[in-house]
């Protein structure tokens, strides 16, 4: 991997060399035209030097050609030394020209190049020829022969001299025109370098930047669009070449992060989608369980858990009844471990091989345990293909916890069946002895009282009225007869109570034509099968009498909750309402109604209704909300 300190072929270094090479080129040609310009003005001052110098040749002549011409004109009279004076200050000034700040330069020149070389050529002859010439010809008078002879020799000599001169102006020319095409060609050179460092910088800009960045560009675009697989083929080892590969890694880290996400939500909806099958199978399970409980519904059971769990084969052996001692078996699959008929009538074999070891027994054995209570064993055998999983062995403990639990309530329904029939028995019991056993004493004790009578023959009239007494209490103890055989036959069909007191409300409607409306408000609260028969049978009981004896046109049934855990009953008749005598005439039902509230733990009161009639009131507090959570469990 290559860290962003480390590339190799630097973008920012690259270009930087390349506006450092620009830049340097530009300041060549910037250094060479400067040097050029100034020594162009160098040669430039050089050469109007040179030509002064030529200028003043014919000045130191045109000088000597006055002086003669005044001799002749004017002899004595033409003033000399004034001639002199004026032809030593032309050759000063020559000589201060020739040795002028303006050809310094020139003067320091080599000497064997042009234009040092005709310099040196000007200034020798100067110095040598013509400034000894014009020294000598100072020494002699003007107008004499040999001073005539020394001007005409410089005369014939400078033009000669002036040719030299000549010479050394166009060796400047020469070498400004050659300084100046060095310059041209320094410039064409900087320019053509620059050139092809643009277009070096115009390559490098396209290929390692443009391009670069507009694959990058298109790779953001896929990876946008959800395209993890697209990679760069970028193999520079610059800064966007660093960024392409770590672009390829990031891409590469997603893909496989992505692909794992797909196959873990892949795994997770799997999960998902056999935990609902599982929920399903186990609601539908507890529904079932909670109907009839026969072989077919276990049988339908067990075929869907071996679906859904895919097993090979399953066995449950249950207990028919609490005090049974075999085991009824249903099973279903195929198995060559076990021999099921074995297990019904010896159930200590099955959980003999819950001990074994699980090499030896390749299943899974649960017991259908709820508290203290063992109801069978759920024996199942695991597809090989498939393997073994939690979930698999959870959802068969599950069923099996189900299936307990489900047997617990049938134990406990059962029990509290056998619980209610001893209730009822001690019940018919107390009736018969409170109610029936009492008037059959009270006839008998009439029969012996009528022997006697007839043993001592007694007067018909009394005879009469002991047969009277006996008639009327064979009547009430027929009629207390036929009262509990309508008490003890009444069993509740109804999947409620509420369904219950509305079917008694109907019966009686229709028999006796007043019209009985039952107000039911009791949501929360809950009765068991006991308190909900005693309920039933004291309602029957108070509708009875006011249909009966009240001579009521309307009778109203409410059932409500009060305070926090009490519910009360109350039967409202708008009747004739009730007297002093009732606790004779009605002595039986009455009391009856009486034990049964005992037997509840509650209160009845009897009493006349607001505006007429009677109201019977019966109030008292659930068991269920009387059991405490230690009891509950």
């Amino acid at each position: 991997m290559i860290k962003h300190g480390a590339t190799e072929k630097s973008l920012s270094q690259r270009f930087g060399f390349a506006i450092a090479c620009i830049t340097l080129l530009a300041f060549t040609s910037i250094i060479a035209a400067i040097f050029v310009i100034q020594q162009a003005g160098t040669h430039a001052a050089a050469v109007n030097s040179a030509g002064s110098l030529r200028m003043q040749s014919y000045q130191i002549g045109t000088a000597l050609l006055t002086i003669q011409s005044r001799l002749i004109s004017e002899g004595e009279a033409f003033d000399v030394r004034r001639g002199d004076k004026r032809l030593d200050k032309l050759i000063g000034n020559f000589s201060a020209q020739l040795d002028s700040e303006q050809l310094y330069d020139v003067r320091r020149s080599d000497k064997n190049i042009e234009p040092g070389k005709s310099y040196k050529l000007v200034e020798t002859e100067w110095k040598r020829r013509i400034v000894p010439m014009l020294n000598q010809l100072q020494q002699f008078q003007p107008g004499s022969a040999e001073y005539n002879a020394l001007s005409n020799q410089y005369l014939q000599q400078v033009n000669q001299f002036v040719d030299n001169i000549d010479d050394f102006v166009l060796a400047l020319q020469i070498d400004s025109e050659q300084q100046i095409r060095i310059l041209g060609l320094i410039t064409l050179f900087c320019v053509f370098c620059t050139v092809g460092v643009a277009y070096g910088v115009m390559y490098l800009l396209n290929s390692s930047v443009i391009l670069p960045l507009a694959e990058l560009v298109e790779l953001a675009n896929q990876f946008k669009q959800g395209n993890f697989k697209a990679r760069s083929n970028n193999p520079n080892r610059d800064e966007l070449g660093l960024l392409a590969q770590t672009y390829n890694q990031m891409a590469e880290s997603i893909a496989n992060q992505y692909e794992r996400l797909e196959k873990t939500v892949a795994e997770k909806t799997a999960e998902l989608i056999q935990s609902n099958l599982t929920l399903e199978f186990l609601y539908d399970t507890s529904r079932k369980l909670a109907g009839e409980n026969n072989p077919e519904v276990l049988r339908s059971i067990l075929l869907k858990l071996q679906e859904v769990a895919e097993l090979k084969y399953l066995l449950l052996c249950y207990k028919p009844a609490a005090d049974s001692n075999y085991y009824e078996l249903v099973n279903c699959g195929t198995t060559d471990n076990i021999h099921p008929e074995q297990l019904a009538n010896a159930p200590s074999l099955l959980a003999s091989m819950k001990v074994l070891p699980n090499e030896r027994v390749p299943a899974i054995i649960s017991e259908l345990r709820e508290g203290q209570n063992q109801y069978g064993y759920l024996y199942t055998e695991l597809d090989s293909k498939k393997g073994k999983s939690e979930w698999k062995e959870q959802l068969i403990q599950n069923v099996a916890d189900q299936l307990a639990a489900s047997y617990s309530l049938q134990h406990q329904d059962a029990q509290e069946r056998l619980v209610m029939l001893f209730e009822e028995r001690a019940v018919i019991a107390r009736e018969l002895h409170d109610s029936l056993a009492q008037s059959l004493s009270y006839l008998k004790m009439q029969i012996t009282r009528l022997k006697t009578l007839l043993k001592r023959k007694a007067d018909e009239e009394v005879i009469m009225g002991v047969s009277n007494e006996l008639q009327d209490g064979l009547n009430a103890a027929y009629r207390n007869l036929r009262e509990l055989l309508n008490t003890f036959r009444l069993q509740i069909t109804h999947p409620s109570l509420q369904a219950a007191l509305d079917t008694t409300a109907k019966e009686f409607a229709e028999f006796s034509g007043v019209p009985i409306l039952l107000n039911y408000n009791m949501l929360a609260k809950k009765l068991t099968p006991n308190e909900d028969i005693h309920v039933l049978q004291i309602v029957r009981e108070a509708v009875s009498n006011a249909v009966k004896h009240a001579s009521a046109s309307k009778i109203e049934i409410h059932c409500d909750e009060i305070g926090g855990n009490a519910v009360t009953f109350d039967i409202i008749d708008d009747g004739i309402g009730i007297d002093s005598a009732a606790s004779k005439k009605y002595h039986y039902g009455l009391s009856i109604m009486q034990e049964r509230a005992s037997t509840l733990n509650g209160k009845l009161t009897i009493e006349p209704g607001k505006l007429r009639g009677t109201q019977v009131s019966l109030t008292f507090t659930p068991q269920i909300m009387t059991e405490t959570p230690e009891n509950k469990t």
